[in-house]
């Protein structure tokens, strides 16, 4: 099975769960889903895996410090709040990149790269919110059969492995 054949089969079987939001790119905010889960962001379609910019998620389980399993909710709408490996540029001060989704960061320390964030020169690549489709497949604590963690593994692993060991563009790790 190829990358888009899986894709479009993990895609399907959200939808038919109601789990499963496309946000067409606009100059504008993106109007993230209510919830946690994986985004999946492809710039113009999302025909063709070599057009799949980055894979990534929110939410997670982790034990507190009782010892018990908790789910941490957050949020896909938090995702605006990160500035490495990429960013979705929103902010008034990203001036001539504001709307587009901005990867490769310049700068290899995470505090380093915050402090230029805003910088022109700040991304190696540059997407134009109108030219990407950003996927959403909404994962609570109790859905059945994955976590955001295990899904967002599948489908950078898929890409791995079909594409010779290699992966988006924007994803820098598995």
């Amino acid at each position: 099975m190829n990358f888009t054949e899986f894709y479009n089969d993990l895609r399907v079987s959200f939808q038919k769960e109601n789990s499963f939001f496309e946000l067409n790119g606009s100059n504008q905010k993106i109007s993230w889903p209510k919830g946690s889960g994986v985004y999946v962001v492809w710039k113009y379609n999302t025909n063709d895996a070599k057009n799949l910019l980055y894979v990534g998620m929110t939410g997670k389980f982790s034990r507190n410090k009782n010892g018990k399993i908790d789910f941490n909710k957050a949020q896909l709408k938090s995702r605006v709040n990160r500035w490495t490996p990429y960013r979705f540029a929103e902010n008034e001060k990203d001036s001539k990149y504001k709307y587009f989704f901005r990867y490769g960061p310049k700068l290899s320390s995470t505090n380093d790269q915050k402090n230029i964030m805003f910088d022109n020169d700040a991304y190696k690549n540059n997407v134009p919110y109108s030219d990407i489709i950003v996927h959403c497949f909404i994962i609570s604590e109790s859905h059945e059969e994955f976590s955001p963690t295990l899904l967002e593994s599948l489908i950078l692993n898929k890409y791995l492995k079909l594409f010779n060991n290699d992966l988006p563009p924007a994803n820098n790790s598995l």
